[in-house]
């Protein structure tokens, strides 16, 4: 019989906040079926101290280069840390204590998860608080990137466009692993682009960074009749965003939706006949492109960092060569007006999804990765 195996997940995401907290949830989901048992500690600011949910158990967030033993942070890691035979640290923050990385190294064989450039690459500050912020806390954000250097027995990213740029920024990469996201299929197969009504879906943060007013601008330039562009989600530029969409050449066909449950995010995709994806950032893979795909909804937008290797032009959607509304009001006019390009593409996408980001491809190389390091093996 084959002894438990206890894994302790760290993260400061709970649920709701984005496809890093999904990605927590189903690495604990698989985990759990494949024998393990999880617990998850959740880093918290001290602004908000939710109650514990699904038995995350909680600690405060502390931001400094050496925390003194009795700091309430180390000493809730400590007791999280009892008994685990791996930790997987999953970075969706700029700035960790490098302690918190020591610490777990010194218990269990760590394995630190990318999200983003973020751990050693900041995006740039959307307001001078924000800058001054940064600026603060630069040596912390530094030590922490140092201590995964040095500390971590392997860095895993969910694109080869991240693992690059993590190891441009000093990881060894021998000590690296490619572990793409795993999406779920449905169970049934949705109605091809053509028989869906002219609906562009967009999903995620509405932001400036992630091109959602961008997205506006260039659907305000689509002469599809009928075409209705559709947000779920909300973010720092909601109230702009809003007001543009009740300008006359946007009125009556823009709908906000705000947060919406992962199913019913799953079910907009599938009900969609064009996905929108017109982040500015350089992704580390972007999640809800993948998400639209495997509903069979073709994707438009700007192939940036990790995305490139989904998102790709006249396969699985249409890549608008320049972030500009002109390129992107272009590539959504295609795939809305032409049914059998849709059809073609959405075909094309939900294969690449089943076959290179499927559930049982995510479970099988963690597991093996798991495995490995607590026999003491190199990653």
């Amino acid at each position: 019989m084959t002894a438990p195996r206890t894994l302790l997940q760290i993260t400061d995401k709970g649920p709701g906040q984005g496809g890093i907290a999904r990605v927590v949830a189903q690495h604990a989901a698989l985990a759990t079926a494949h024998g393990w048992t999880v617990r998850r500690l959740r880093l918290v600011s001290g602004a908000a101290r939710p109650a514990p949910e699904h038995g995350d158990m909680l600690a405060p967030v502390e931001l400094a280069r050496h925390l003194p033993a009795a700091s309430d942070l180390l000493q809730r890691l400590e007791a999280a840390l009892a008994g685990v035979d791996v930790v997987h640290l999953h970075l969706g923050f700029d700035s960790l204590a490098p302690d918190v990385v020591r610490h777990a190294a010194a218990r269990a064989p760590l394995i630190v998860h990318l999200h983003d450039t973020a751990p050693f690459k900041p995006p740039r500050p959307r307001t001078l608080r924000e800058g001054l912020a940064r600026r603060v806390l630069r040596p912390v954000r530094r030590a922490a990137w140092a201590a995964i250097r040095t500390e971590a027995d392997c860095i895993v990213a969910p694109s080869r466009f991240l693992l690059d740029a993590a190891v441009e920024a000093g990881l060894p990469r021998p000590r690296t692993a490619l572990v793409h996201h795993g999406i779920a299929l449905p169970d049934t197969a949705p109605p091809p682009p053509s028989a869906r009504p002219p609906v562009v879906l967009y999903a995620g943060l509405l932001s400036r960074a992630k091109g959602a007013p961008l997205l506006l601008d260039a659907f305000a330039k689509l002469d599809i009749p009928g075409a209705r562009l559709r947000f779920l989600g909300d973010g720092p530029d909601t109230g702009a965003m809003r007001a543009r969409a009740g300008a006359p050449d946007l009125a009556g066909r823009v709908q906000f939706l705000n947060r919406v449950a992962p199913s019913d995010v799953a079910r907009h995709m599938s009900e969609a006949k064009v996905t929108a994806f017109p982040t500015l950032l350089d992704e580390g893979l972007g999640l809800s492109g993948l998400e639209a795909l495997a509903q069979g909804c073709p994707v438009a937008g700007f192939a940036r960092g990790g995305a490139a290797e989904w998102l790709i032009d006249g396969q699985t959607g249409l890549v608008a060569q320049a972030a500009t509304p002109e390129a992107l009001a272009d590539a959504m006019t295609r795939l809305l007006s032409d049914g059998a390009l849709a059809d073609r593409l959405a075909a094309t996408g939900r294969a690449l999804v089943a076959r290179e980001f499927s559930e049982a491809r995510v479970i099988a190389a963690l597991d093996g990765l798991f495995a490995r390091l607590t026999k003491g093996e190199a990653a």
